[in-house]
């Protein structure tokens, strides 16, 4: 965790208060069924308490589309999910992370050509999907575009040693998972 926090301050500028709640569930308890779902549900009564009203179904679903995108891609056991509401700075950082295969190593287990770690995650963001059913594949890039252009904030996408923020795309010193 501490090498997510690390990279989330040094790559995208994000400094969150040593106070700041960390939700963290896992895969390996053992009722683990639907576990995302009733862990969701805990995040979402105290977003309901924290966070102003007008910011709720944006929230409800950047938090909903991510976590569902853990669950059927990741092959996560654990998973740590802040999500934060500055009220003086009025700002919001919601950051999740899981320890499953990444977004490159789902395209790598489907054969779906990558260049590399920040390819893998351009593509994501642009709909490539590694289930082929029709219509998959937009969860990331409305995601992004619901924060960037509806809430007019940043969307840091890291996997890997993938990074991608605006026109930023670059590899990482580091390996997250």
């Amino acid at each position: 965790m501490n090498n997510i926090i690390t990279i989330l301050k040094e790559e995208a500028s994000i400094d969150l208060p040593k106070s700041v709640k960390i939700y963290q569930f896992s895969k390996i308890k053992k009722d683990s069924i639907n576990i995302i779902e009733r862990e969701m549900e805990k995040i979402f009564r105290e977003i309901k308490i924290k966070f102003p009203e007008s910011l709720h179904n944006a929230i409800f679903y950047l938090l909903g589309e991510l976590a569902d995108n853990i669950d059927q891609h990741s092959n996560f056991s654990h998973v740590s999910i802040i999500a934060h509401y500055n009220k003086n700075k009025k700002e919001i950082n919601i950051c999740i992370f899981d320890d499953g295969i990444t977004i490159p190593g789902a395209f790598e287990a489907r054969s779906i050509f990558i260049k590399n770690d920040s390819d893998a995650l351009k593509q994501a963001l642009e709909g490539k999907s590694t289930k082929k059913e029709e219509g998959r594949g937009t969860g990331l890039r409305t995601s992004k575009k619901l924060v960037e252009e509806g809430l007019r904030g940043d969307f840091f996408t890291i996997s890997r040693k993938g990074f991608i923020h605006k026109d930023t795309i670059k590899i990482l010193d580091k390996k997250l998972n």
